[in-house]
């Protein structure tokens, strides 16, 4: 055991100390225990070889950066993880994981069974003897291609450059389908045409996704206000933006936006992100730190259009979702046995997975009916209400909430 070098992540000093403890008793020197100020921009390597890391629990993300600096330097080691870590980190390590081609030598339960941790690092040594002569060698060039690829794209820059009428804000109310109260807002927009450019400049447009990176955060300045308004009515709802698939794959969108929903004094648990076009599997690095961020600050994930278009089953089993927006026109309208079938058992499987489904573009009384029977927990559509304006969602929710 004296070859092992080990990093452990510990949020609880005693349990680090424990953790420190135990390992020197199996003969292991070698140890460093990340701390709460360790972050990637001040990354040194702990050790000139790395053999296992050890993921109890994480202060915050900065560790989190810290371990995928340890994936990026050292070419080689193994994963021992804690049955109890948290959820979203646990979903960020495991990515991390996969991505950089580490090896994942097990779970121990919370107790530190002195067996257990023995019997992980003897396989962890066994391994270490394996592939010594082996190593898998990291590919630099292409990590530094990507970066170059998804280069921090400055979002206050680009807005300067829009028009104040390119990004019309619109908002459409979901009804729970068995109380038939209000409960979530969606929030849409539409872009006016031709995109901004300044005059005499004959440049291609920009990428596709710095169009929707724009769209998105001028919406979002315009809804937090009114979400701000719509908390002092009713604290409960639930607003969810549609974002492109491709903004998970840019550097920093996930931290910009929480960014401007903290500057907004926006409650992040009332915020959902609906995810609307293809996401490709296997994941970036930039697209698995935004996940991992936005489930760390409790942003709920949403699939757009399920049931439409490109809606793989490994993206639901890969990704973190809260809920599915469920696309129903295909079985609402000239309805059958069969296709009302397929939306009883799609919501039984996402109620298995703890997803909260939402029907789309509901017109009629029948078809809300039919919803409810179903099992959908939400709907929205022009039966309810089409998309409107903020003054107009103000109103309607202040009618709704006036003493009769």
């Amino acid at each position: 055991m004296k070859t092992l070098s080990v990093v452990i992540f510990c949020a609880s000093p005693v349990k680090n100390k424990a953790f420190t403890g135990l390992l020197k008793t199996l003969g292991i020197t070698n140890i460093h225990a990340s701390c709460n100020d360790t972050g990637a921009a001040t990354f040194t390597p702990p050790f000139q070889e790395l053999d296992v890391v050890i993921c109890d629990s994480f202060y915050s993300l900065d560790e989190l950066n810290y371990f995928k600096r340890l994936c990026e330097h050292f070419p080689f080691f193994s994963i021992i993880e804690s049955e109890k870590l948290e959820d979203s980190l646990k979903w960020g390590t495991d990515n991390l994981v996969t991505h950089y081609k580490k090896y994942h030598l097990g779970l121990y339960e919370d107790d530190l069974s002195k067996a257990k941790i023995h019997s992980l690092l003897k396989k962890a040594l066994t391994l270490k003897d394996i592939t010594q002569n082996n190593i898998y060698k990291a590919d630099i060039a292409q990590e530094a291609l990507n970066s170059l690829l998804h280069e921090h794209f400055n979002h206050q820059d680009a807005l300067a450059d829009l028009q104040t009428d390119s990004v019309t804000t619109y908002f459409q109310p979901q009804y729970c389908t068995q109380t038939k109260a209000l409960t979530g807002i969606e929030v849409t927009a539409t872009w006016g045409y031709p995109a901004p450019s300044k005059p005499g400049n004959h440049e291609p447009c920009p990428p596709e996704y710095t169009l929707h990176w724009n769209q998105f955060f001028t919406v979002l300045a315009n809804a937090t206000q009114l979400h701000r308004h719509t908390l002092n009515i009713d604290p409960t709802i639930i607003f969810t933006y549609i974002i492109d698939a491709s903004l998970l794959k840019t550097k920093h969108f996930a931290s910009n936006a929480l960014e401007t929903l903290k500057l907004r004094e926006t409650p992040l648990n009332k915020i959902a992100f609906e995810v609307s076009g293809h996401i490709e599997i296997p994941m970036s690095l930039e697209c698995i730190d935004n996940i991992t961020t936005l489930m760390n600050s409790h942003i709920g994930l949403s699939l757009g259009n399920f049931g439409a278009g490109d809606s793989p089953f490994d993206i639901l089993a890969d990704m973190p979702f809260t809920q599915i927006k469920l696309d129903t026109t295909f079985a609402l309208k000239n309805g059958s046995p069969k296709k009302n079938q397929i939306i009883s058992s799609i919501v039984s499987l996402a109620k298995s997975l703890h997803l909260k489904v939402i029907a789309n573009d509901v017109r009629t009384e029948k078809q809300f009916v039919q919803l409810q029977h179903l099992g959908v927990d939400a709907a929205q559509g022009n039966f309810f209400h089409a998309p409107m304006t903020g003054e107009k969602l103000l109103t309607l929710l202040l009618d709704m909430h006036m003493p009769r």
